[in-house]
């Protein structure tokens, strides 16, 4: 059991020390997009400012929203 447990402590610190450090770089002018469908909720149908409408605030506004959402739509449609 010593040996195993010996064995198992020198292949962690093996690991630890052999390991590959992978850097990845920042992209700060990475903008995900988000595409709203839908009816009267992300249309904004009551709103005064449309920019306001349900998808605009995700991630506080840190995305390009492409709003295809019209007050009235259907599932069909």
């Amino acid at each position: 059991m010593k040996k195993l447990s010996l064995l198992f402590a020198m292949w962690l610190i093996f690991n630890l020390f052999a390991s590959y450090d992978v850097i990845a770089e920042e992209a700060d002018d990475f903008k995900p997009t988000i595409v709203a469908l839908g009816d009267s909720i992300p249309f904004g149908t009551s709103l005064r400012d449309r920019n306001q409408a349900f998808p605009n605030p995700i991630l506080e506004g840190k995305t390009t929203v492409i709003n295809k959402s019209a007050t009235g739509q259907t599932s069909s449609q």
